[in-house]
């Protein structure tokens, strides 16, 4: 946990990167800008620093062991993988698609996914068709503009 206006690390180059409520200081030291809860992203040599703020982990977050933190409800951009350290969310997951919420915003996403597929279809039938011949081309529109000029004014002048 970081009080605002705390220095959460001092570096001589650009290798850890300032997140969300994280300034980079001219030393390119990066400063916490909001009370909260530090989080880090990305490798040792790019790392993104943020910092959750206190209100955000009280109203939509848990504890999902003494280290992490996790959502208390499933949201849809959560995704849908179940490897590593994601078994949590995606208890979460299968919980929420019970829901009405949940069925309501599959039925959409199967809807999408029809749109979609006839949408393919006739993508792929106008491809054929050019493909044979059967398209007709664009005819040239005519230009009002006439050669060299560079208005309809120029052109009826």
């Amino acid at each position: 946990a970081v009080k605002a206006g705390t220095r959460l690390l001092k570096q001589k180059g650009m290798n850890w990167y300032a997140g969300k409520n994280v300034a980079r200081a001219k030393d390119y030291s990066l400063v916490a800008l909001r009370d909260g809860i530090v989080q880090w992203r990305g490798n040792y040599r790019h790392r993104e620093v943020t910092v959750v703020p206190w209100e955000y982990v009280r109203e939509k977050c848990v504890w999902t062991n003494p280290n992490t933190l996790g959502p208390k409800e499933y949201e849809p951009w959560m995704g849908t993988r179940d490897h590593n350290k994601r078994h949590y969310i995606l208890n979460l997951r299968r919980e929420w698609l019970k829901s009405e919420k949940g069925q309501e915003w599959l039925k959409n996403k199967e809807e999408k996914k029809e749109k979609q597929k006839a949408i393919q279809k006739k993508i792929r039938t106008y491809l054929k068709a050019k493909r044979q011949g059967k398209v007709p081309t664009k005819a040239e529109s005519a230009d009002p503009v006439a050669a060299g000029g560079e208005s309809e004014r120029e052109a009826e002048a």
